[in-house]
């Protein structure tokens, strides 16, 4: 169960990832929109190594699937993300 204190520390993370993700001038306001979703989700789900990011984009898949499905923008983004994934070693 969160308390308040929980969730004025995610708000207080949330804005602050937002603000990070405005510095970037050469992404696209989506791609932002995307980067910053996946951040929610890893700060929530708290992949602790390599190994537990294949099981975090799976949950992250199953969690958006719906959007995923029905956005091929969206899609893109993600498929790109899981190849980056996988160019970085991080998943196999």
């Amino acid at each position: 169960v969160e308390d308040s204190d929980d969730e004025e520390d995610l708000d207080e993370w949330t804005r602050e990832d937002l603000r990070q993700l405005s510095d970037f001038e050469d992404i696209d306001h989506r791609e932002k929109l995307f980067m910053h979703e996946w951040n929610v989700f890893v700060h929530r789900f708290k992949p602790y190594a390599d190994r537990d990011v294949p099981a975090a984009l799976a949950a992250f898949a199953k969690y958006r699937g719906d959007a995923l499905r029905a956005d091929p923008a969206l899609r893109r983004m993600f498929v790109l993300h899981l190849v980056n994934q996988w160019d970085f070693g991080v998943v196999e």
